[in-house]
């Protein structure tokens, strides 16, 4: 009864606030997914990070900034992110086939 007291109340203020009785358990269920304790999340952060950080300032950014000064700036974005969604495949491609070949442990 006690549970029922307390959706109903948090009901009462969510209509208050303008929002959605729903909406309270649906974001809160979100939130509880982007934690860093989500292996998805983490390897996703992971990966942003390591490549974000290999890439700012390199020379691909640098021809990157170049071509953007005296192109069209939608096709530049269009090919860099093309280009790098490539690249990127293909490395994370061959590292999994190497890695079924070779042990990482040698």
């Amino acid at each position: 009864e006690d549970k029922d007291r307390d959706t109903a109340s948090t009901s009462v203020g969510a209509i208050e606030e303008g929002r959605s009785p729903l909406q309270i358990p649906l974001r809160n269920r979100i939130m509880k997914r982007l934690t860093l304790n989500n292996p998805i999340l983490r390897v996703l952060l992971e990966a942003f990070t390591l490549t974000f950080l290999a890439e700012w300032g390199d020379r691909s950014q640098l021809a990157t900034v170049v071509l953007a000064a005296s192109n069209n700036i939608y096709g530049i974005i269009v090919g860099g992110l093309l280009g790098h969604f490539l690249c990127t495949g293909l490395a994370v491609v061959g590292g999994k086939l190497i890695a079924a070949k070779i042990s990482i442990r040698t």
